[in-house]
């Protein structure tokens, strides 16, 4: 009966996963930055869920698979979080120039207990807009139909800024 509630139920699906982020030291060659940002979707509960991701190839021929996300920033004005960076839901796993081929498809697969996917690695930092100290999180989306339903880590602070100016960056990887 767990099985069959879990298959219908995406709330109830998406209570099993947790969301969690971590840098990687390093630039992508945008002065001033000295590390780039990924989130990673867990399953933390003991059924499987079925989650929609990108199997892609890159321009580099490799393999992957992320999930769909996007940033948040803390507005203190509203005491609420807002939409800050994302990829529009509906260029989800598009080709694009130095990324993904035109190779790529969205599937659902299975998330097993313990394990996790990642999202691609962001320089968020880089976009135009952001000032020291302010606070960020990822929002992951697990089931692309369903866009309300999302997953969202703990927040992290911006602690460095490009040093030159934002424009014509490219934050993505």
């Amino acid at each position: 009966m767990t099985g069959l509630l879990l298959s219908f139920n995406a709330k109830l699906r998406a209570s099993l996963l947790v969301a969690s982020w971590k840098t990687t030291p390093g630039g992508i060659g945008i002065p001033g930055l000295t590390k780039t940002y990924e989130a990673a979707l867990t399953n933390r509960g003991m059924l499987p869920v079925r989650v929609t991701v990108c199997d892609f190839v890159t321009d580099a021929l490799e393999h992957g698979k992320n999930v769909a996300h996007s940033v948040e920033r803390w507005d203190q004005n509203t005491s609420r979080w807002v939409f800050f960076w994302g990829i529009p839901r509906q260029d989800f796993c598009k080709p694009y120039p130095l990324g993904i081929t035109s190779d790529s498809k969205i599937q659902t697969v299975w998330l097993w207990p313990r394990q996790s996917i990642s999202t691609d690695f962001v320089a968020i930092q880089a976009n135009g807009g952001l000032q020291l100290n302010d606070r960020l999180r990822f929002r992951i989306t697990p089931f692309l139909d369903r866009s309300d339903i999302a997953v969202v880590t703990p927040p992290f602070t911006v602690d460095e800024l490009p040093s030159e100016p934002a424009s014509d960056l490219r934050i993505r990887h």
